[in-house]
């Protein structure tokens, strides 16, 4: 049920159900500590990263950060691990953009919900997480 890594899933999440059964207490908790630094546009904005790998709705997991730019970083973590267990015998791998983005296409879902300041949560889809990948690799590459 999706690759090592993700906290949620069938064992966090509420009564084994993926992350359709979330409870409002469950945004209540905050970021399981996935790191203390800024992300995104160097603000820290609670994240949920939510990935469903296959079809079958017990592949669905999730996991928080404490930022769009740490989740980002989880997104390529996910399609680094998903490479290596491809191809287990090759000892680097090299992507570009275009391949993460296929990637991201070929999941079933995935989304995040966002704290915003305003402290309700928004939900972005793969378009949008795609766009922010885009722009947290550039700001990356640019430093």
């Amino acid at each position: 049920p999706g690759p090592p890594g993700m906290g949620g899933g069938p064992k966090g999440s509420p009564k084994g159900k993926g992350y359709g059964s979330f409870k409002s207490s469950d945004f209540a908790k905050g970021p399981k500590g996935k790191g203390k630094g800024k992300g995104g546009k160097g603000r820290l904005q609670q994240t949920y990263l939510l990935v469903q790998f296959t079809e079958k709705q017990i592949s669905r997991t999730y996991d928080v950060y404490n930022s769009v730019g740490l989740a980002m970083d989880a997104v390529c973590e996910l399609y680094e691990q998903a490479l290596k267990a491809q191809t287990p015998r090759v000892q680097q791998i090299t992507y570009d953009c275009t391949d993460l983005v296929n990637f991201i296409d070929r999941l079933p879902d995935l989304s995040c919900l966002v704290r915003m300041d305003n402290g309700n949560f928004q939900c972005f889809g793969k378009l949008w997480v795609q766009r922010q990948l885009f722009d947290h690799l550039k700001d990356q590459a640019s430093q």
